[in-house]
């Protein structure tokens, strides 16, 4: 009898988790779709109301600063450059040196640049009489 259950169970649970794998590939079809869509028409947010419900997709990236540290160090020199990193680069105590006058931020900017995390839609479902 436990076999005859476990197998059925199982079996269930192998079937459900095709069905779940098939469902998220489609979702990410059509989250793919929907991002390439409202990045070609540049639009952050799209609503649509249905059935007493609000659907909200919006569009995210987020970005993350890279620092050049070899070209940051050969511009601001060796000296300078050492007295605000540690094994890697201090970025606290190089915003401070910033901040204080003691590292020129021009200087900084040419070796930082904003790397891009792979563009989504983050969707939300609310009541449509919610504000």
């Amino acid at each position: 009898m436990a076999k005859i259950k476990l197998d059925t169970l199982v079996m269930g649970y192998a079937r459900i988790q095709a069905e779940a794998t098939e469902i998220a590939s489609q979702l990410d079809h059509v989250k793919s779709m929907l991002t390439e869509v409202m990045v070609e028409d540049q639009i952050k947010t799209h609503e649509v109301q249905d059935g007493g419900k609000i659907y909200r997709a919006t569009f995210l990236q987020a970005s993350t600063p890279v620092v050049d540290e070899e070209g940051l160090e050969k511009e601001l020199g060796t000296e300078t450059y050492e007295k605000y990193t540690k094994r890697v680069l201090d970025r606290k105590a190089l915003e401070e040196g910033m901040e204080n006058g003691e590292v020129d931020p021009f200087a900084v900017g040419k070796h930082v640049t904003e790397r891009k995390n792979r563009p989504s839609v983050r969707f939300s479902i609310r009541a449509a009489d919610d504000s």
